[in-house]
C-alpha cells in the first residue's frame, strides 16, 4: 500500500490517502497581566495510523476519489501550572525553561498567548525556545496565519476546539494532574451564547487563564499558505 496510489473499484476510482504518525509536545502559556496569573499547559499530541480507510467519493465519472486511512488522536494533558500573581515576567520564562528542560519536552513547541501584553514581553521567550508561536486572540470569526510564528485565532476556535475534543473524547486528563478541579471549573463557566448564521458558536466566560492554556497547547491554528 503506497501513498498516492490509484485503486480501482465498481464505484470508481480512489487515490490513496495514508495517515502521518504525530508524537510531539506542546506547552501552551497564557500571559498573564496585572490582574491575572500565568498559566501553563503541557499537552502530548499524537496520532496514529489504524488499519482501516474512509473513501471520499468522486464527483464524477472522470474524477478521482480518495481513500483516507482513518486516524486515532488523542491530546493528553500531562501538566498544568499557574503562577502567583506579580511575578516578574523574567522569572515567568525561566519557569517555562525550567519546565521545557525536562528530557520528554526537548523540541516541543512553545505557544505563547500574546494578546495585550506588548511584544517585549513575548519576545523574552526568544531567549529560551528558537520560535515560540505567538497567538493573538481575536474577538473574529477566522483564524489568520500572519507568518510561520504568528497567528490570530478567534477566542471561540480556542473554546470550541477544546469542548469538540472532550465531546470526541480525544481530550484526557490524568487522575493526578494538578489543578484539574479548577480547570472543570473555568470549563463549566464557558457557556454556550448563541450560534451565527454561519454556524459559528459564541461562549463567554468569567475567566479561563487554564482554558487558554489548554485551547494554545491543542489548537487550532490556520494551515500553512
Amino acid at each position: 500500500m503506497f501513498n498516492g496510489e490509484i485503486i480501482e473499484t465498481r464505484r470508481g476510482r480512489y487515490r490513496r490517502v495514508c495517515a502521518r504518525t504525530i508524537e510531539r509536545h506542546v506547552v501552551g502559556i497564557d500571559v498573564g497581566k496585572s490582574a491575572d496569573y500565568t498559566a501553563i499547559c503541557v499537552v502530548n499530541h499524537s496520532a496514529r495510523a489504524l488499519e482501516t480507510w474512509t473513501p471520499h467519493h468522486p464527483s464524477g465519472l472522470n474524477h478521482t476519489g480518495r481513500l483516507v486511512q482513518d486516524v486515532e488522536t488523542f491530546f493528553d494533558v500531562r501538566a498544568l501550572e499557574r503562577l502567583d500573581l506579580h511575578v516578574p515576567y523574567p522569572e515567568q520564562v525561566k519557569r517555562v525553561e525550567e519546565i521545557l528542560a525536562h528530557p520528554r519536552l526537548r523540541g516541543a513547541d512553545v505557544v505563547v498567548n500574546a494578546t495585550g501584553v506588548g511584544a517585549a514581553i513575548t519576545d523574552m521567550f526568544e531567549t529560551i525556545v528558537m520560535s515560540p508561536i505567538r497567538v493573538t486572540i481575536t474577538g473574529g470569526t477566522q483564524p489568520v496565519r500572519h507568518s510561520d510564528d504568528r497567528y490570530s485565532v478567534p477566542r471561540d476556535d480556542v473554546v470550541g476546539a477544546i469542548l469538540a475534543q472532550l465531546h470526541n473524547k480525544q481530550l484526557r486528563f490524568g487522575a493526578d494532574l494538578k489543578l484539574l478541579e479548577q480547570l472543570r471549573e473555568e470549563l463549566n463557566s464557558f457557556q454556550f451564547l448563541d450560534r451565527s448564521p454561519t454556524g459559528q458558536e459564541h461562549f463567554g466566560a468569567r475567566s479561563g487563564n487554564l482554558v487558554l492554556a489548554l485551547g494554545l497547547a491543542c489548537g487550532p491554528l490556520p494551515p500553512p499558505r
